[in-house]
């Protein structure tokens, strides 16, 4: 079943996707006795409200990123799936890229040696006005959004991941296109970022920068790098695909193209390889996989409302940061 804002629109989009129920009211929504799981994927300043009710109600809870609009929030909503004792995840099916999938295991498998410097970066029009129109609330601080939420999230999640906990941020946020207009002409100011440099310390030694704009005039492929004692990783996103090396050894040593082995779902279904955002398909297929021995209460590698809890922790000393604060501890 779905359930949305507008009953109109709930209705329309049940029918387009072949779900047979839809409903506008989420409170009694999250209470039913025939949903197992609850997805939360609202705008973010309502994903605290709905995910603990829904735990509260016994159901295990899917949230989209970003968790909460600070970890205030995120801390409440990961303490409800505890003491509820219900299955919680977190929408960062990025993991489930097969290029990442494979970075992590080799730096879980020490290809790194000890990790010295990590840097992601890209750039896009998503958020440019006179290029796009996104929902007021994903420009407004308050209301969950900023590029840092929407996208950046799944680049702090990737390098927690990869090294650890955090200890310690600076970073610098901006918002280089303030002045907006909605789609009726009526005039706002935004108040969240477009642009972002953020800067980690990990408990493991490594460092890191997660950097990207969301208002550039050109996109730029996005680009992630680690550098090690021992080795090094370097890949950038093409039309194509990852195009990318990694070396291990002394200096001069080959490099060697990634051996890439995508994963297909189980069912064996797949969408069209021309379709908009289907690698995130699959990678979220990927995820739901490997969530359901969380469902039967067993171990599972899916990031949960505690790894969401994480990131928004680095999210909101950023900001801190970027008020003033230098370098704020995690």
């Amino acid at each position: 079943a779905l359930c949305g804002r507008r009953a109109d629109r709930a209705a329309e989009v049940a029918a387009r996707a072949g779900v047979p129920e839809s409903a506008s009211d989420w409170r009694a929504f999250v209470r039913r006795d025939d949903l197992d799981i609850i997805v939360v994927s609202t705008p973010v300043d309502l994903h605290a409200e709905m995910a603990i009710a829904a735990a509260k109600a016994g159901k295990r809870v899917y949230c989209e990123k970003p968790v909460g609009r600070d970890a205030k929030e995120a801390l409440a909503m990961a303490d409800a799936a505890d003491a509820g004792g219900v299955a919680s995840a977190m929408g960062y099916e990025m993991r489930w890229y097969p290029e990442r999938a494979l970075v992590s295991r080799l730096i879980g498998n020490g290809f790194l040696g000890a990790p010295h410097l990590a840097h992601s970066s890209q750039a896009a029009p998503m958020y440019r006005p006179g290029v796009s129109s996104p929902a007021q609330w994903k420009l407004m601080l308050g209301e969950g959004g900023g590029y840092v939420g929407a996208v950046t999230t799944h680049e702090l999640d990737h390098l927690s991941w990869l090294f650890g906990e955090p200890e310690t941020v600076c970073a610098d946020l901006r918002t280089e296109f303030p002045d907006r207009m909605l789609a009726d002409g009526t005039a706002f100011t935004a108040t969240a970022e477009d642009v972002c440099a953020i800067m980690v310390r990990f408990a493991s030694g490594a460092l890191a920068v997660a950097s990207g704009s969301s208002v550039s005039i050109h996109s730029t492929p996005y680009r992630f790098d680690a550098t090690g004692s021992d080795g090094t990783i370097c890949y950038t996103m093409t039309p194509a695909g990852p195009d990318g090396f990694i070396a291990a050894g002394p200096a001069g040593a080959d490099r060697r193209p990634l051996d890439l082995v995508p994963r297909t779902p189980r069912s064996g279904l797949m969408p069209d390889p021309a379709a908009a955002n289907n690698r995130n398909v699959v990678a979220t297929a990927l995820l739901l996989e490997d969530w359901l021995p969380a469902l039967r209460g067993e171990a599972s590698p899916v990031p949960t409302l505690r790894d969401g809890l994480r990131v928004q922790k680095i999210i909101d000393a950023a900001r801190a940061s970027s008020d003033g604060a230098g370098w704020v501890r995690v």
